[in-house]
């Protein structure tokens, strides 16, 4: 690696660590000098001496100083911007990192890499990801005077990163400016709104917009569903085959009705192009076969191989098809964009019409895949770019087609192919300093990781450590039943009362008075609704001075829950109000106080005329067709908060709520919950549309997308913050 191009010890840029004597040498007044010229510290003083260095911290925040409090004698050195971290310097922090367990040196080893460093870091949840990502960043904008937030793309995989991300960095560069007062920082601050930071089907979808004439496209192309588009492709090549095919029997007598054919082509397809199969990949797919025994059917032989090889040439038509349409209607789905960068890497022009990045960030790279990693390789080369990724191994693994190869390691070898120029500057780095989960619960996790790994179920390389001090107590509770066994609820029952009962008996040996508090961590979404849904049952079932309360939390979903899905129905019903699916849906959702008459509704027997005339009267008086009215000549997002404080879907959800004969408990919770996530949309929508033209379209069009594509997203949980 080579040194920078300036005296990083004499006249550093970014940061200074001074330890031992050296420290002990200078006064507070010099060192607040340092901090004045924009430069952050990282002091280690014996414990006698440290007093003077933490008013320093208190005075100027940990952005610009570090004091980390020795055991015994420090040695005595500085340190400029980092420079001989991995080198000339390494015995000295390792030693430093000894003495102060706070000290987190591969955080700083990360921060101060060498500008041209290929730089991959494995970090779990809770290690400081966002943090040494933001540190970075500006060790890079403060070390090199040219480089300007335009030459970075920094992309996450969700909104709520990309903000988060994009807040942190805003902070970081506005507090460097109110201590240095330098002109460069107030710059960057204004400019700061250039950088290339999004999601990463955004981020592809603008080198689309600029690149994608080489496929065909224009730079007007937009994002569509294509939904219909691609079954009634499948329903027309197969079709096709009935009437041609020699063997069309095949898939009358031995499959599936026609629209069920077309569903599954289409489930299959789409799960194809998740994997990263798009075009000429789909024709290389093994589908496998069934063993010879269970195809050994005498009226059917060899038949999982004929219907694999019917599905794969009906994919590889139906695929080829679609690439026409695209290019003919100028428009994608977001599931295309990163099949059509990857085909755009494989054409690989040489030059581009979009300016390069000198640095691109990845967040959660754990969750890329093939095709995406071979576009990143591409735009390596093509931009001359420096790489920095972050990630968790153990979220990394790929399982499809035998394959249990990392995301980390596809890009190793991609680097490896591309040449020594690039395998060379390759740099792993590894947090394993936990910040948000206590010593007691690591503990337990290390272990199960480890075995885990050494079974090949999922890549781990070391123990995590905890920063935090120990809080409560930690088990692994074991259900005997499979939770496809009948048995397994019962067994999980006396699991949950078990543990109630020991943390009850926990708190009464400490003379503790409070209730017990226990959570239980479960895999899956699905799994969290199982034991909520038994514990409220078990609650039920007991005497009132023994119910306790049982609240649960799911991870992602945001778009997906029932604040989306009403806010849809309403904008739906707004935009097309003569379609009967979305009359129906405003009805059943919050937005409207109509109520149906299942049973007039089924003597209509689908009569669609009555039916819809039965439904316009339900909401006839509810003025929707004024607030259409209303909407052409009022700017967007005032009318919007209009409507929703007249109509108030938090109240008529809430008496939804009392009528289905919630608990007391849930119809204070779950109102508070719609409520605080109805006002997070909103925000979003605000946040997003911001300097732009708004309609009810476009916010339903950007919504649907989010909907099909973003389910990390969370939901707000009120009743846990209180």
């Amino acid at each position: 690696m080579s040194s920078p191009s300036y005296d990083a010890l004499q006249n550093p840029r970014y940061s200074l660590l001074i330890a031992g004597k050296a420290l002990e040498a200078m006064s507070a007044s010099q060192l607040e000098e340092k901090i004045r010229l924009g430069l952050k510290l990282f002091l280690f003083p014996q414990n006698a001496h440290a007093p003077k260095f933490q008013a320093i911290k208190a005075t100027y925040g940990r952005a610009h100083a570090f004091v980390y409090e020795t055991n015994g004698v420090p040695p005595s050195v500085v340190i400029g911007d980092g420079v001989g971290a991995t080198t000339v310097h390494r015995d000295v922090l390792n030693e430093l990192a000894t003495l102060t367990p706070g000290f987190n040196l591969e955080q700083y080893r990360v921060e101060h890499a060498p500008a041209e460093e290929l730089t991959v870091v494995r970090a779990s949840a809770g290690t400081g990801k966002t943090t040494v990502m933001i540190d970075r960043l500006t060790f890079l904008l403060a070390t090199d005077p040219e480089l300007r937030p335009q030459d970075i793309a920094l992309v996450t995989f969700t909104n709520k990163a990309t903000k988060n991300m994009f807040e942190k960095l805003q902070e970081r560069v506005m507090s460097l400016y109110k201590v240095t007062k330098e002109p460069r920082w107030l710059a960057t601050l204004e400019s700061l709104s250039s950088m290339q930071l999004s999601t990463i089907d955004s981020f592809f979808y603008g080198l689309l917009r600029s690149e994608g004439s080489v496929l065909g496209f224009g730079e007007q192309s937009t994002l569509r569903s294509f939904t219909y588009e691609k079954k009634e492709l499948i329903r027309k090549v197969l079709n096709e085959r009935f009437l041609t095919d020699k063997n069309s029997d095949l898939l009358r007598d031995n499959v599936l009705p026609m629209h069920q054919y077309v569903e599954a082509v289409y489930q299959i397809w789409t799960m194809l192009n998740g994997r990263g199969y798009y075009r000429e990949a789909i024709e290389n797919v093994d589908f496998g076969a069934c063993t010879p025994e269970d195809d050994a059917d005498p009226y059917a032989p060899n038949l999982s191989a004929r219907i694999n090889e019917h599905l794969k040439a009906i994919l590889i038509e139906v695929e080829k098809r679609y690439q026409v349409l695209k290019t003919e209607e100028n428009a994608l789905t977001v599931s295309d964009l990163k099949g059509e960068v990857d085909n755009l890497a494989q054409i690989a022009p040489t030059s581009l019409h979009q300016a390069p990045f000198r640095y691109i960030f990845i967040d959660e790279f754990q969750d890329t895949d093939a095709s995406q990693i071979r576009s990143l390789l591409w735009l390596l080369k093509v931009m001359g770019s420096s790489l920095f990724v972050v990630g968790d191994v153990k979220q990394s693994i790929y399982r499809f087609r035998g394959a249990e190869e990392t995301a980390f390691q596809q890009l190793e070898d991609g680097l490896s192919l591309l040449g020594e120029a690039y395998s060379q500057r390759w740099k792993e780095h590894e947090l394993v300093k936990n910040y948000r989960t206590s010593s007691n619960l690591i503990r337990h996790l290390n272990p199960l990781f480890q075995a885990w790994s050494e079974k090949d179920v999922m890549a781990w390389y070391k123990d995590a450590i905890s920063d935090i001090p120990i809080k409560g107590t930690c088990r692994r509770e074991f259900c005997a039943s499979h939770p496809k066994d009948p048995a397994y609820g019962k067994a999980l029952e006396q699991v949950l009362l078990d543990a109630i009962e020991k943390e009850k008996n926990t708190l009464r040996e400490k003379g503790d008075k409070r209730p017990p508090h226990v959570v239980f961590l479960t895999r899956t979404n699905s799994e969290v609704g199982q034991v909520a849904k038994l514990a409220q049952k078990i609650c039920s079932g007991l005497e009132p001075s023994k119910r306790f309360l049982c609240m649960a939390r799911f991870e992602g979903g945001f778009f997906q829950s029932d604040v989306v899905r009403d806010f849809m129905a309403f904008l739906g019903h707004m935009l097309y109000p003569d379609d009967i699916h979305s009359l129906t849906n405003l009805i059943l959702s919050p937005y409207s106080d109509a109520q149906l008459d299942m049973e007039k509704l089924v003597a209509m027997e689908g009569r669609l005329d009555e039916v819809e005339a039965y439904l316009k009267g339900l909401v006839a008086h509810e003025g929707w067709d004024e607030r259409r009215q209303e909407a052409r000549t009022q700017d967007f997002f005032p009318y919007l908060e209009k409507l929703i404080r007249e109509i108030n879907p938090v109240a008529r959800y809430r008496a939804q709520v009392i009528n289905e004969g919630a608990s007391l408990a849930d119809q204070v919770d779950q109102p508070k919950r719609y409520r605080v996530n109805l006002n997070k949309l909103l925000r979003i929508l605000f946040e997003h549309f911001t300097g732009e033209y708004a309609s009810f379209l476009d916010v339903y069009q950007y919504l649907t997308r989010l909907i099909e594509t973003d389910t990390k997203e969370d939901l707000l949980y009120p009743e846990f913050e209180d």
